[in-house]
């Protein structure tokens, strides 16, 4: 079986998200919008010596209960839409 690139077959417990990042708010927090399966987040921390892109694992770990090991920055280092892998490891197959 010869597969493509895009053709790739993903691991059950990991999980491909697309965030959108504002950074340097009054406050952080994260909001989801169920339609476009997008996330917004507000992070206090500035853009400077990728403070914010730590502070953005960080809210994304305790939104989905994981240890931030588990949270993989794979594109967008330094723009303000950025994607990550989410490794779960509470699955449970049956």
């Amino acid at each position: 079986m010869d597969l493509k690139k895009k053709d790739k077959v993903k691991p059950e417990n990991e999980l491909m998200i697309r965030v959108k990042v504002k950074t340097g708010t009054s406050q952080s927090k994260i909001i989801y919008d169920a339609e476009s399966k997008e996330f917004d987040i507000w992070t206090h921390a500035g853009p400077v010596n990728f403070a914010a892109n730590v502070e953005v694992v960080s809210l994304l770990a305790k939104f989905f209960k994981i240890a931030r090991s588990q949270v993989e920055l794979i594109r967008g280092h330094k723009s303000k839409i950025k994607y990550f892998k989410i490794i779960r490891s509470n699955i449970s197959v049956e």
